[in-house]
């Protein structure tokens, strides 16, 4: 009987299928690596760096790497915080790759091992993460590493809060190629799937990240034409019909960013920005489309949470953001899937609009989205362009009446919201005049706004 606690290093470099004959099984491997550990903490520390080194080999053979798992797997009480080199090989082993027993076993180690040893839990977590970050693994290999995920986020109920700062700080940066970002996003939305308790957090770490490489669009690309034409938020919707059985055809994403790229005049970097942004776009609006219209049928309460969440990450990431020209998009397509969602996007503006303690800059910038949305937005009725003007045309009439007659003279520092609230006025009028003087009353309301209009503009 071979004497296993007194095994020395070279003769842990034996074949794969000499491993029968040798090591018969996983629990004598474990035992080899109990008396490994033990020895090390004596100071004897050769047969613990063969074990490590083994582990550590790129060709180890799918069943070599089962048997080990399914050894160390018996001896994780022993894998304290002073093996860490031993388990951190183990998580550099290329399982996700293998065939479903290695898998299995893998899954299986990792699940003991963090029943026993809290304390790798960050290390696990991060190896799983950066596997995100591989986009020449397959997709079966990405969902090995969600199952792995979900089966560690469901065993140790704190883990989401070791999580989210790991997603948040191996997003890629901004200059990093398109695939890796493409697949590290597309895997970030998955795990909200099965993390819903991430599923805002995630939503918003993927509209920061992608707000940074939408400001960085060179807008001298998109000529005046083009915008019009293919940047603005071009959603075909008569106001009667709210049939959402065909929003695969009716609601879509703005068109791709690229298409604006004039390659004689732009250098490639602006073209691979805009690429980036085009590609993310695509992956988060798909996302929320799954969301919010499973098999193309609006569930109106995702939608409704989905809208909340948008709008949370609208002001903390979107609204505060100057230059940002085409993220804001993916929000305007959900106030779009329900009549209602239109007021209370609206709402939400104008109450960051009316906040004395909101800075300047942010209720300016409220007035601005207001003007776009109500004057381009096709599916926001005309009841609601009326109701949008006359409510801001009582706010500056108010403003008007509340200056004293020393204030009544041009400062766009003081009067800078003032301005901002007029200029959307005007907005308004300049691209849904035609429409609301067809109505009833629309030569009334078209003198209303003149007669306003003459006020603002003699106002200072």
């Amino acid at each position: 009987t071979c004497c296993v606690g007194t095994m020395t290093s070279s003769e842990l470099h034996i074949e794969a299928g000499d491993l029968k004959t040798h090591l018969r099984g996983p629990l004598i491997l474990g035992k080899l690596v109990v008396d490994s550990l033990g020895r090390k903490r004596e100071g004897f520390g050769d047969e613990y760096a063969a074990i490590v080194e083994k582990l550590s080999t790129r060709e180890m053979k799918s069943v070599v790497m089962c048997r080990w798992l399914k050894a160390l797997k018996l001896c994780v009480s022993h894998l304290t915080r002073d093996s860490d080199l031993l388990v951190g090989a183990t998580l550099r082993l290329d399982w996700t790759e293998r065939d479903q027993e290695v898998v299995n076993a893998y899954v299986d180690y990792l699940s003991n091992l963090l029943s026993a040893q809290t304390c790798y839990l960050h290390s696990v977590l991060e190896s799983l993460v950066k596997k995100f970050l591989l986009p020449s693994h397959t997709e079966t290999s990405h969902l090995r590493t969600h199952w792995a995920l979900q089966v560690i986020l469901e065993l140790v109920p704190t883990s989401p809060a070791f999580l989210l700062p790991l997603l948040r700080s191996l997003f890629p940066y901004k200059s990093r190629p398109v695939v890796i970002q493409e697949v590290y996003l597309r895997n970030l939305l998955h795990v909200s799937t099965y993390c819903p308790t991430l599923h805002e957090d995630i939503v918003h770490l993927a509209i920061h990240q992608m707000v940074r490489i939408d400001v960085e669009v060179p807008r001298v690309q998109v000529e005046e034409e083009e915008e019009e034409e293919r940047i603005h938020f071009d959603v075909e919707m008569d106001e009667g019909s709210r049939d959402h059985s065909s929003h695969g055809d009716l609601l879509r994403p703005p068109a791709p960013i690229l298409t604006a790229c004039h390659s004689q005049t732009t250098v490639m970097s602006s073209c691979e920005t805009a690429e980036k942004m085009d590609v993310m776009m695509k992956t988060l609006f798909e996302h929320l489309h799954t969301l919010c219209l499973p098999n193309g049928v609006l569930d109106l309460d995702r939608a409704t949470k989905c809208l909340h969440i948008c709008l949370r990450v609208f002001e903390q990431a979107i609204l505060t953001t100057h230059a940002s020209s085409h993220i804001q998009f993916l929000v305007f397509w959900i106030t779009s899937l329900h009549q209602s969602f239109p007021d209370v996007f609206l709402n939400f503006l104008w109450d960051k609009f009316q906040a004395l303690a909101t800075p300047p800059v942010i209720r300016q910038a409220a007035a601005a989205y207001i003007a776009s949305y109500v004057a381009r937005a096709k599916f926001v009725s005309l009841s609601t362009a009326r109701l949008c003007l006359s409510v801001m045309m009582q706010w500056i009439h108010q403003y008007l009446e509340n200056c004293s007659s020393e204030s009544l003279r041009p400062d766009e520092v003081i009067h800078g919201v003032f301005y901002s609230l007029c200029q959307a006025v005007f907005y308004v009028c300049v691209f849904r005049h035609k429409a609301l003087l067809k109505e009833k009353d629309g030569l009334q309301l078209h003198t209303h706004t003149h007669t306003h209009t003459h006020t603002f503009i003699h106002a200072f």
